[in-house]
């Protein structure tokens, strides 16, 4: 006779560390944040679901009440990215115009604001303009970093262009 064996315990799944996205209004910029990031998402898996349905809109989505439990899911990615803590104060567009290499691993960047291509045209009415979001009409500004994170040693290249946004960090 053999003995009949028993099945392994199964093990608990390990879930994810729960974030809790706080209560937004219909309007706020969470939703509109955590809408973007869910229309890249459609967007980078071809707009069809994984059996080949095709995704709803942000709107259809949140609306659905079968979809609650995702809708919160990405109003909490949309909150972990950084839609929680507003929109930025600033945004400046800074060139970055010198990579110094200091020593290993680490290296000098030198940052300067972009004036934006109407400079030479005159800039309208406003002083806005796209390169021109923080200044109007006389944008200026530099910015020197020190890099030493072997890890992002070679990543930059002079002329590339950046957004520099400022957002508070509250103590």
């Amino acid at each position: 006779m053999t003995a009949k064996k028993e099945p392994a315990p199964k093990q608990p799944e390990e879930k994810a560390p729960e974030t809790k996205a706080p209560e937004v209004k219909q309007d706020s910029e969470l939703q509109r944040r955590a809408g973007e990031l869910y229309t890249h998402y459609c967007k980078a898996v071809g707009g069809v679901a994984f059996n080949g349905d095709p995704l709803p809109t942000w709107d259809e989505f949140i609306a659905d009440p079968k979809k609650t439990k995702q809708a919160n899911a990405w109003l909490a990615v949309a909150f972990l990215a950084g839609a929680g803590a507003g929109p930025p104060a600033m945004r400046a567009k800074m060139s970055l115009t010198a990579v110094n290499k200091i020593g290993a691993g680490q290296e000098g960047l030198v940052f300067h604001a972009v004036g934006g291509s109407k400079v030479e045209n005159g800039y309208p009415e406003s002083g806005e303009d796209e390169d021109n979001t923080y200044a109007h009409y006389s944008p200026s500004g530099e910015l020197t970093l020190t890099v030493a994170n072997p890890a992002l040693a070679g990543k930059f290249k002079p002329d590339e262009k950046y957004y520099l946004d400022f957002i508070r960090a509250d103590a």
